[in-house]
């Protein structure tokens, strides 16, 4: 290890030792600047500096479902304050949402301000606990800061019911208790199946919410293509409710399917920013028993006319383009991933996942966990699964054909006379 020098104040020109007399200047200076320099933390609302009881705070809230978020603070300015600003953190925010207003306002005169968040601008998730917190600037350079508070923003449109376990909760509209109670059989019985495969437990108690129909839920997220939603930073799903008749059969479908989702998500959450989109959904695919009846045909499609998506290009999304294309995605994703358990074996899986923990990236993480790169990874897979090539059907265009025949013919005609020939009189 590379000691420093204890004199090190002789490599500078000349004798400087005297700086060491103005020690007690420069901590004073540190001193005053910490003290006027911004200090509020803005991405979890604590400060070290409260608004004083002069300023008699009082802060509201009112949230209504994809209609309505607006948040109110009326205080008073003592001391005088310069701007004030709103502070909100939801689980789906990449940055927290600020808010800023400037105060022109006499000193001790109550002040009002109400900020309404443009739902149509700012997407939160439903079913989630927001924070907010305000901010003050006083005139002479103090930061001060309210605490936190908290917003249960809840998809209310609908009256929910529920029934819970200590690894299981499932929330179902009203009437539709009889679908509920298969959605949660359904997940009590293939939650054990995934924790063995993944080798691992969920840290987070998986919570599911089933809409009353697929639209209902398309128009939470603003999207024609989710037929389900997964959560995996508060273990949630949301799936649309099945009928009755078709519910274990659905749902033995979707939920495994989602929950691969919670599951790949923890054990990749060093790197799920980059983790391949084709390897989390086909794991997913690979749980829906029975599986969606579609990809096999689509696949088969796709191989007949060349048409395949490189695995390349579904690194980290899927194409929107049609519902064929989406669904040939998800067809090839679980292919390939059974391919790979085949040649690899489930150890390939696991080393797959992770390599993507590791931080690697989607283009190589096959050469480093299975020794091999996903393009040419993705050429075995297609000679793999290519159609056995069509018979040659018999044409009478072989310019040998006549003698062909001529030749049969001729062994057929031999076979009849000796025939006839032993053939007792």
């Amino acid at each position: 290890m590379r000691r420093f020098n204890k004199r090190w104040w002789r490599c500078f020109p000349g004798d400087v030792r005297w700086l060491y007399g103005l020690f007690p200047v420069w901590a004073g200076l540190i001193f005053l600047l910490g003290q006027t320099s911004p200090t509020f933390a803005k991405e979890n609302g604590q400060s070290d500096f409260t608004p004083p009881e002069s300023a008699d705070i009082s802060t509201s809230h009112t949230a209504t479902f994809q209609q309505s978020l607006t948040f109110s603070i009326a205080f008073v300015n003592e001391p005088r304050f310069e701007k004030v600003s709103l502070y909100l953190n939801a689980p789906n925010f990449r940055n927290t949402y600020r808010a800023d207003f400037d105060i022109d306002a006499e000193a001790g005169s109550r002040i009002e301000f109400e900020h309404a968040v443009d739902l149509t601008a700012v997407q939160i998730e439903p079913f989630v606990t927001l924070t907010y917190w305000w901010a003050f600037e006083s005139e002479d350079g103090m930061f001060f800061e309210t605490r936190s508070f908290e917003v249960e923003y809840v998809d209310d449109r609908f009256d929910w019911e529920f029934k819970t376990s200590n690894e299981v909760t499932v929330y179902w509209t009203t009437g539709q208790s009889e679908i509920g109670q298969v959605a949660f059989d359904v997940t009590a019985e293939m939650l054990p199946k995934l924790s063995r495969f993944y080798q691992t437990e969920l840290e987070t108690p998986v919570t599911i919410f089933l809409y009353p129909t697929e639209n209902a839920l398309q128009t939470v997220f603003n999207s024609e293509w989710i037929g389900g939603v997964a959560t995996p930073h508060n273990g949630r799903i949301m799936l649309p409710a099945s009928n009755a008749r078709t519910a274990v059969v659905n749902f033995r479908r979707q939920i495994p399917h989602e929950l691969s989702h919670l599951f790949f998500d923890q054990l990749t959450a060093n790197h799920r920013e980059g983790a391949p989109k084709w390897l989390d959904e086909g794991l997913a695919v690979t749980f829906e028993d029975p599986p969606n009846s579609n990809y096999a045909p689509l696949l088969e499609k796709a191989f007949e006319e060349g048409n395949v998506i490189p695995f390349e290009l579904l690194c980290s999304q899927f194409p929107t383009q049609s519902t064929d294309m989406v669904l040939l995605a998800y067809a090839q994703s679980g292919s390939l991933v059974n391919y790979i358990e085949t040649e690899y074996g489930r150890g390939g899986l696991q080393a797959l996942i992770a390599t993507v923990n590791d931080g690697r990236s989607c283009e190589n993480v096959t050469d480093v966990a299975l020794g091999i790169s996903l393009q040419e990874l993705n050429t075995d897979w297609e000679a793999a699964n290519q159609p056995p090539p069509a018979p040659t059907p018999f044409t009478f265009s072989n310019p040998n054909i006549f003698w062909i025949i001529l030749l049969v013919g001729g062994f057929g005609l031999m076979g009849l006379l000796a025939r006839s020939a032993f053939q007792p009189r």
